[in-house]
């Protein structure tokens, strides 16, 4: 609900810069002004608003005149008068960084817990000083904003916010491509008298750059607009290795520093300035207009970093550092609280906070166990157990549960990469995907006096490749920007994802988290698909005049869940029904290919490649990424290419960098010809590509291993080193990122792949195909020859060769490299060995896999090194939580880690069924917290005590509970 006057305004943000606004703008999730400006000004008033909501807070956004502190002032005096309620005014936008101490990178996020006036005061022959008695000084936050600022010095607060930050980022990057990281190439840091002036190879002796002798004197105007480049800046080893560590990942993820911000109306560009004063007034960054909003409103500057402020400042940063202090400004909201929202929404109204980060569940389990809900766990251990020891703990445990609010239960429905699918997506090329919203269909569906004929349904279907993810985003995206009440939800299936992202069940599970519902009934850990259900049903009914429109991409890429997709299909047609019954205005656009083809009674249906837009499309893609001149046979190329294309968009997208690069190499006619050696297509085209040469098969044949079998996605670092530990040739060599810098690792990657990979757009951004028909074709029967060709026919065998790299990679890593006293491994340690981790968690769960599929692992389990990888896992542990120690048994360990094959293996040559190690003490009760029902009537079969009691548990089942 809007407000319904100025007064009801508590938040408003003031930027100085366009670029700063257009950031902020872009992560309202409500604009109240789309129309027109709605809620006017006092007379007097010269400002300039936007007004809008993010999350649950109205914002008034003040647009300034220009920079500096005078600006700012007059802007916060007219926000007074207009805005009277305001409680608290950010200032959004960009700064320079003062890198004394701390391990800045570009991008990162100041926010201010002060701020100093540091060119207020007198300026005596030999010195500067500046006023500081009590009259002179900006007064310190209120203690609400003292005491949210402090709440964010704890560091799982602190990281909560850095990961919403990021997330926050990741979706104003899609809708503006000038938001991207700029690339670690270009963030350098330079010695404070290090001068941006020209160097003797690059301009004549007549500048003035050779005159100067000393930082204080003079340089040409003309190096002063030069880039670093051109004049051949030199960047001198200067960076910590805090700073090469946060480089070593690609783009750097935001982080978060709070300090004095300096306030000066002049832009700070010497670094021995930006030292000196830095240091006299604890200064970590400079802008120009936190002092003048400081003294007239409630105030907290959210910058950027965009440059070191020296001399080496430039532009190119400015986008990329107003992105992230916008992402900033709107987690920051979420920990702050509107009177209007301490308890509920303002007139019951239905405007929801979207919970935008995962949350990681603490819960006391093993790690790498698979978790079973709480009540599976019970029923699974008392049907095991003896009826007079059921009996016994189920009088003796009674446990108190704790309900948890809403919003916690909620969060246990998210996970690591919500949006990963669609972040990767592809964004639709200019001018393309318009057609859509012309079409009959489309307008048919969105009609609301059809509603009858369609109960509200509209399903794109198309070949793999045809496009159809890039026109579900691009309508999605053109939905929410327009919604001014309606609201818009999506969910994009992903088979290359975590296993989270193609669970079908989950779809309900997001849809209730990007628009909650009331939770006061659920324990966070019954959840299940039925009670999800419900829940969603209840919302749908809830709506009243609401209008909810639901996107739900790639149904197809739930890999052997068909008949799950059919039931969900049937639960949302029942939705439909519903709702038409109650006219209720509710709407879904699901995405799917041809098969497997699922009836439902009513719904408007298109077929994109027999689309006359799409064609278009196609054409305006080829015509804008083919650069190969306008001859006649040139635009005959063209054509001959879009008719094999078939209708599917990704051949165009493979093929025209191959064509581009014989037309670079030769003329029209070496075009033509390579035109007809490519196959039409997407399997012939991807058989084509792998098998076009020869060069670097083992690599080929590593990479495709692990992206098709890993245990969960693996980051680019993870999967060079993966690929590395698979070769008998190679030596596993500690990460130098200065030596193998994470470029190289890409294009090694890109080379293994033949192409056929991409990292995902995340927040922890991971390999994957670039497209999920690449894993259709290696994994069914078209791939199945070259599967054979190069040793990824069986599933079994391939997990026992992925097996056995984890166990080399572990083997290679001396435990010399680790120091003992402090209990902890080191991030640095860590962060030289970026496979051990997935190493260390995973060997056992490729040995599993591969004995489930009959690859027999006695020998593995009979010389593994069990004292080195309890060595490497306790130290990779660093909350020392899960620790095993030197006394737990390899038999207690697989059951933690619910390895049942392999367990059954051990039992029958260990002897420690009853010895005592471990966080959980004894095998039995660590196969209670798992709740594995056959573990446990196994290790009952052999003799196991189930009277055992642990150091820290009474019996297993008040443990449990």
């Amino acid at each position: 609900m809007r407000p319904e006057t100025r007064d009801e305004f508590e938040v408003a943000i003031i930027c100085a810069l366009p670029l700063e606004a257009a950031a902020v703008l872009d992560l309202f999730d409500q604009r109240y002004d789309k129309d027109g400006s709605q809620y006017g000004k006092q007379e007097g008033d010269t400002n300039t608003y936007s007004t809008g909501r993010i999350g649950r807070h109205d914002i008034v956004l003040a647009h300034m005149p220009g920079m500096g502190k005078s600006s700012a002032a007059s802007v916060a005096s007219g926000l007074r008068l207009s805005f009277r309620g305001i409680r608290l005014a950010l200032v959004v936008g960009i700064c320079g960084a003062a890198p004394l101490d701390r391990p800045f990178v570009l991008g990162d996020v100041i926010i201010s817990n002060s701020v100093v006036e540091f060119d207020f005061g007198r300026q005596y022959p030999d010195r500067f000083e500046r006023k500081s008695g009590p009259k002179d000084t900006l007064g310190r936050p209120n203690a609400e904003t003292r005491g949210l600022l402090s709440k964010f010095e704890v560091p799982l607060i602190r990281e909560d916010l850095e990961e919403t930050i990021l997330q926050n980022l990741v979706r104003l990057q899609e809708k503006r491509h000038t938001a991207r990281y700029p690339g670690a190439e270009h963030d350098k840091l330079f010695p404070a008298s290090y001068r941006h002036i020209h160097r003797q190879d690059t301009s004549s002796q007549d500048c003035l750059c050779f005159s100067s002798q000393s930082n204080s004197d003079s340089s040409c105007s003309e190096a002063l607009e030069s880039s670093c480049d051109t004049l051949g800046c030199i960047v001198d080893v200067l960076d910590s290795s805090s700073r090469q560590m946060r480089f070593a990942s690609g783009a750097p993820t935001p982080f978060v520093h709070i300090g004095t911000i300096g306030s000066a109306s002049t832009v700070m560009k010497s670094g021995e300035h930006r030292d000196s004063i830095a240091r006299k007034n604890d200064i970590i960054a400079f802008e120009m207009e936190g002092a003048g909003v400081w003294d007239n409103l409630p105030c907290i500057v959210i910058k950027g970093i965009c440059d070191y402020a020296d001399s080496h400042k430039n532009k190119l940063w400015q986008d990329y550092a107003a992105a992230t202090a916008a992402s900033a400004a709107k987690a920051f909201l979420d920990h702050w609280t509107s009177r209007q929202h301490n308890i509920t929404p303002k007139g019951g109204s239905s405007r929801k906070r979207r919970l935008s980060h995962s949350f990681e569940e603490n819960l006391d389990t093993p790690d790498g166990a698979d978790r079973m809900p709480r009540s599976k766990r019970q029923n699974a251990i008392t049907s095991a157990l003896p009826s007079t020891y059921q009996t016994r703990t189920n009088s003796q445990c009674t446990p108190a549960l704790v309900d948890p609010p809403p919003r916690m239960k909620l969060k246990t429905l998210n996970f690591k990469q919500l949006d990963a699918r669609q972040a990767t997506i592809k964004i639709a090329h200019a001018a393309t995907c318009e057609w859509l919203f012309s079409k009959s269909e489309y307008l048919n569906w969105q009609n609301e006096d059809k509603i009858p004929e369609h109960h509200g349904f509209l399903w794109i279907k198309g070949k793999p490749g045809a496009g159809k993810s890039t026109i579900m985003k691009f309508a999605y995206s053109t939905a929410r920007e327009n919604a001014r009440g309606p609201i818009v939800i999506s969910y994009f299936f992903n088979a290359r994802g975590e296993s989270l992202e193609n669970d079908v069940p989950r779809l309900q599970e997001v849809l209730d988290t990007r628009e909650a519902v009331n939770l006061q009934a659920v324990s966070p850990e019954s959840w299940t698909v039925e009670t999800l259900q419900l829940l969603f049903h209840h919302a749908i009914r809830k709506l009243e005049n609401q209008r909810l429109t639901c996107f739900v991409d790639a149904l197809d890429e739930c890999e052997n869940n068909e008949d799950q997709v059919r039931e969900m299909v049937r639960f949302f047609e029942a939705l439909g029904e519903c709702a038409t019954a109650e006219k209720t205005r509710f709407f879904v656009c699901f995405s799917s290919r041809h098969y497997p083809h699922i009836t439902i009674k009513r719904c408007v249906e298109l077929i994109l490649e027999d689309q006359q837009g799409h064609s278009e499309d196609i054409t305006k893609y080829i015509n804008s990424r083919l650069q190969v001149g306008h001859t006649k046979r040139a635009e005959e190329v063209k054509s001959e290419m879009h008719e094999k294309a078939q209708g599917v968009f990704l051949w165009v997208i493979l093929v025209v960098p191959m064509l581009q690069k014989a037309y670079d190499h030769g003329q029209v006619h070496a075009l033509s010809e390579r035109l007809k050696e490519i196959p039409e297509g997407l399997d012939e085209l991807f058989e084509d590509i792998l098998k076009r040469d020869s060069e670097n098969m083992g690599n080929l044949e590593a990479c495709l291993k692990w992206i098709l079998y890993a245990t969960s996605p693996l980051k680019a670092e993870e999967l060079y080193f993966a690929i590395l530990s698979t070769s008998s040739s190679a030596p596993i060599t500690v990460w130098d990122p200065e030596d193998t810098t994470i470029a190289d690792i890409n294009r090694f990657i890109l080379s293994s792949s033949k192409g056929l990979v991409e990292l995902t757009k995340s927040w922890d951004p991971t390999i994957q195909f670039i497209h999920e028909s690449v894993r259709d074709y290696l994994l069914k029967e078209s791939g199945s020859t070259l599967l054979a060709d190069i040793g990824l026919a069986s599933a079994g065998l391939v997990h026992d060769f992925l097996k056995h790299s984890c166990q080399r990679y572990l083997i290679s890593i001396p435990s010399s490299l680790i120091i003992p006293s402090t209990l902890v491994l080191s991030c640095q340690t860590e962060a030289k060995f970026p496979f051990l981790r997935y190493s260390i968690h995973n060997v056992f769960k490729h040995a599993e896999s591969a004995l489930s599929l009959g690859v027999p692992q006695e020998r593995f389990l009979e010389v593994f090194p069990l004292s080195h990888w309890i060595f490497l896992h306790d130290f990779t542990d660093k909350d020392g939580i899960r620790h095993y120690g030197s006394e737990a048994s390899l038999l207690y360990i697989l059951t933690e880690r619910n390895l049942f094959h392999l367990l059954q293996i051990e039992l029958c040559r260990s002897q420690s069924i009853n010895d005592r190690g471990g966080r959980y003490d004894y095998p039995i009760i660590a196969a209670a917290v798992v709740g594995n029902e056959q573990m446990l009537e196994l290790l009952l079969h052999h003799g196991a005590d189930h009277t055992k009691s642990g150091k820290k548990n009474t019996d297993m089942l008040f443990m449990l509970l």
